[in-house]
Protein backbone atom coordinates (compact mmCIF):
# COMPACT_ATOMS: atom_id res chain seq x y z
CA UNK A 1 0.00 0.00 0.00
CA UNK A 2 1.26 3.82 -0.85
CA UNK A 3 0.72 5.58 2.20
CA UNK A 4 1.89 8.97 0.44
CA UNK A 5 -1.12 8.35 -1.43
CA UNK A 6 -3.90 6.62 0.03
CA UNK A 7 -5.16 9.57 1.87
CA UNK A 8 -4.76 11.99 -0.50
CA UNK A 9 -7.64 14.58 -0.64
CA UNK A 10 -7.80 15.44 -3.93
CA UNK A 11 -9.06 18.96 -4.96
CA UNK A 12 -9.68 20.21 -1.52
CA UNK A 13 -5.29 20.74 -0.42
CA UNK A 14 -4.61 21.46 2.93
CA UNK A 15 -3.50 24.97 3.59
CA UNK A 16 -0.41 24.36 6.12
CA UNK A 17 0.84 27.50 5.23
CA UNK A 18 -2.36 29.07 6.91
CA UNK A 19 -2.10 27.06 10.14
CA UNK A 20 -0.24 28.53 13.34
CA UNK A 21 0.84 25.85 15.72
CA UNK A 22 0.33 25.91 19.42
CA UNK A 23 2.83 25.77 22.22
CA UNK A 24 1.72 22.39 22.91
CA UNK A 25 1.26 20.46 19.83
CA UNK A 26 4.30 19.11 17.99
CA UNK A 27 5.07 19.45 14.64
CA UNK A 28 7.45 17.44 13.09
CA UNK A 29 8.44 19.12 9.75
CA UNK A 30 11.13 17.41 7.61
CA UNK A 31 11.72 18.44 3.66
CA UNK A 32 12.30 15.55 0.84
CA UNK A 33 14.52 16.34 -1.78
CA UNK A 34 11.84 17.15 -4.43
CA UNK A 35 11.48 20.63 -1.71
CA UNK A 36 7.77 18.55 -0.46
CA UNK A 37 7.28 19.09 3.17
CA UNK A 38 6.54 16.15 5.35
CA UNK A 39 4.64 17.50 8.48
CA UNK A 40 2.75 15.27 11.64
CA UNK A 41 0.81 17.25 13.98
CA UNK A 42 0.26 15.46 16.62
CA UNK A 43 -1.69 16.56 19.79
CA UNK A 44 -0.64 16.42 23.62
CA UNK A 45 -4.15 14.12 23.61
CA UNK A 46 -1.77 11.32 21.41
CA UNK A 47 0.10 10.30 24.43
CA UNK A 48 -2.77 9.62 26.60
CA UNK A 49 -4.08 5.81 26.82
CA UNK A 50 -6.94 4.83 25.08
CA UNK A 51 -9.76 4.17 26.99
CA UNK A 52 -11.23 0.75 26.26
CA UNK A 53 -15.29 1.16 26.06
CA UNK A 54 -17.30 -0.64 28.25
CA UNK A 55 -19.87 -2.58 26.27
CA UNK A 56 -19.64 -3.24 22.76
CA UNK A 57 -21.50 -0.90 21.08
CA UNK A 58 -20.37 1.89 23.14
CA UNK A 59 -17.63 3.24 21.32
CA UNK A 60 -19.07 7.14 20.71
CA UNK A 61 -19.49 7.19 24.80
CA UNK A 62 -15.88 5.86 25.52
CA UNK A 63 -14.92 9.00 22.86
CA UNK A 64 -16.55 11.63 24.16
CA UNK A 65 -15.37 10.53 27.77
CA UNK A 66 -11.76 10.29 26.50
CA UNK A 67 -12.49 14.16 24.91
CA UNK A 68 -13.84 15.39 28.39
CA UNK A 69 -10.62 13.57 30.03
CA UNK A 70 -8.23 15.39 28.09
CA UNK A 71 -10.03 18.44 29.41
CA UNK A 72 -9.52 17.22 32.99
CA UNK A 73 -13.36 16.31 33.19
CA UNK A 74 -14.54 12.94 34.29
CA UNK A 75 -17.62 11.46 33.35
CA UNK A 76 -18.34 8.08 33.15
CA UNK A 77 -19.39 6.12 30.13
CA UNK A 78 -21.82 4.68 32.17
CA UNK A 79 -23.48 8.93 33.06
CA UNK A 80 -23.25 9.51 29.10
CA UNK A 81 -25.16 6.43 27.96
CA UNK A 82 -27.61 7.13 31.13
CA UNK A 83 -28.10 10.20 29.71
CA UNK A 84 -28.52 9.40 26.17
CA UNK A 85 -31.04 6.62 26.70
CA UNK A 86 -32.56 6.97 30.35
CA UNK A 87 -30.74 3.56 31.25
CA UNK A 88 -27.78 1.47 30.65
CA UNK A 89 -28.27 0.64 27.40
CA UNK A 90 -26.24 -1.23 24.96
CA UNK A 91 -26.90 0.73 21.96
CA UNK A 92 -25.30 2.41 19.40
CA UNK A 93 -24.58 6.32 19.37
CA UNK A 94 -25.18 8.24 15.98
CA UNK A 95 -24.21 11.18 15.16
CA UNK A 96 -27.72 13.26 15.69
CA UNK A 97 -26.92 11.55 20.14
CA UNK A 98 -22.86 12.63 19.75
CA UNK A 99 -23.96 15.57 19.24
CA UNK A 100 -26.86 16.15 21.14
CA UNK A 101 -24.67 15.03 23.97
CA UNK A 102 -21.71 17.33 23.57
CA UNK A 103 -24.06 20.33 23.16
CA UNK A 104 -25.04 21.24 26.77
CA UNK A 105 -24.27 21.38 30.25
CA UNK A 106 -22.43 19.10 32.31
CA UNK A 107 -21.08 17.80 35.58
CA UNK A 108 -17.94 15.73 36.00
CA UNK A 109 -17.55 13.55 39.25
CA UNK A 110 -16.11 16.28 41.10
CA UNK A 111 -19.06 18.28 40.88
CA UNK A 112 -17.28 20.81 38.34
CA UNK A 113 -19.67 22.10 35.26
CA UNK A 114 -19.00 23.00 32.23
CA UNK A 115 -20.13 23.16 29.12
CA UNK A 116 -19.36 21.54 25.60
CA UNK A 117 -20.03 22.47 22.10
CA UNK A 118 -20.09 19.97 19.20
CA UNK A 119 -19.84 20.92 15.42
CA UNK A 120 -19.71 18.65 12.56
CA UNK A 121 -20.72 20.96 10.20
CA UNK A 122 -17.49 22.78 9.56
CA UNK A 123 -15.36 19.81 10.26
CA UNK A 124 -13.24 18.69 7.46
CA UNK A 125 -9.59 17.86 7.53
CA UNK A 126 -8.52 21.82 7.14
CA UNK A 127 -10.38 22.19 10.11
CA UNK A 128 -9.06 18.91 11.30
CA UNK A 129 -5.42 19.93 11.18
CA UNK A 130 -6.58 23.45 12.36
CA UNK A 131 -7.57 21.98 15.65
CA UNK A 132 -5.01 19.39 16.31
CA UNK A 133 -2.42 22.15 15.49
CA UNK A 134 -4.14 23.97 18.38
CA UNK A 135 -4.04 20.91 20.80
CA UNK A 136 -8.20 20.07 20.16
CA UNK A 137 -9.01 16.69 19.93
CA UNK A 138 -12.16 15.29 17.34
CA UNK A 139 -14.00 12.22 16.99
CA UNK A 140 -13.63 10.73 13.65
CA UNK A 141 -16.55 7.76 12.90
CA UNK A 142 -16.08 5.39 10.24
CA UNK A 143 -17.40 2.23 9.08
CA UNK A 144 -19.54 2.27 12.52
CA UNK A 145 -17.23 3.09 14.79
CA UNK A 146 -15.92 6.01 16.82
CA UNK A 147 -12.74 7.03 17.55
CA UNK A 148 -10.87 10.46 19.02
CA UNK A 149 -8.53 11.68 16.03
CA UNK A 150 -5.53 12.81 17.58
CA UNK A 151 -2.84 13.04 14.60
CA UNK A 152 -2.63 14.37 10.99
CA UNK A 153 0.43 13.74 8.98
CA UNK A 154 0.70 15.25 5.53
CA UNK A 155 2.87 16.33 2.74
CA UNK A 156 2.61 19.93 1.09
CA UNK A 157 4.94 21.84 -1.65
CA UNK A 158 6.38 25.43 -0.56
CA UNK A 159 3.45 27.12 -1.41
CA UNK A 160 1.29 25.81 1.24
CA UNK A 161 -0.53 23.05 -0.67
CA UNK A 162 -0.89 19.42 0.80
CA UNK A 163 -2.05 16.49 0.90
CA UNK A 164 -3.36 13.85 4.25
CA UNK A 165 -1.12 10.96 4.27
CA UNK A 166 -1.97 9.48 7.57
CA UNK A 167 -4.48 9.56 10.64
CA UNK A 168 -3.67 8.38 13.59
CA UNK A 169 -6.76 7.82 16.04
CA UNK A 170 -7.35 6.63 19.95
CA UNK A 171 -9.42 3.23 19.19
CA UNK A 172 -11.92 2.91 22.57
CA UNK A 173 -12.11 -1.04 21.05
CA UNK A 174 -10.34 -3.47 23.61
CA UNK A 175 -6.76 -3.14 22.69
CA UNK A 176 -6.80 -1.37 19.97
CA UNK A 177 -5.30 1.80 21.71
CA UNK A 178 -3.31 4.15 19.09
CA UNK A 179 -3.12 3.24 15.61
CA UNK A 180 -3.26 4.90 11.95
CA UNK A 181 -6.77 4.60 10.04
CA UNK A 182 -6.80 2.29 7.01
CA UNK A 183 -7.38 3.59 3.97
CA UNK A 184 -10.85 2.15 3.22
CA UNK A 185 -11.56 3.58 7.42
CA UNK A 186 -10.52 6.87 5.95
CA UNK A 187 -12.41 6.98 2.57
CA UNK A 188 -15.15 5.79 4.60
CA UNK A 189 -15.34 8.69 7.25
CA UNK A 190 -19.19 9.55 7.76
CA UNK A 191 -18.89 11.84 10.88
CA UNK A 192 -16.16 14.32 12.57
CA UNK A 193 -16.87 16.29 14.88
CA UNK A 194 -14.95 19.69 16.18
CA UNK A 195 -15.13 19.98 20.35
CA UNK A 196 -14.87 22.79 22.69
CA UNK A 197 -14.89 23.19 26.11
CA UNK A 198 -15.72 25.90 28.17
CA UNK A 199 -15.22 24.97 32.34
Amino acid sequence: MDRRNFLKVGSGSLAIGAMGMSGNASALINYNPSNQQDTLIDTRLAFINAKDQRNTQWCWAACIGMVFLYYGLNVSQETLVEQTWGGLVDDIGTPKQILMNLNHPWMDLRGHGFYVTGDSYAANHIMAAQDLSNDMPLIISTMGHSMVLTSLRYVGDQHGRGDVIDAIVLDPWEDKGRRSLSEQEWYSADFLTRIRVQS
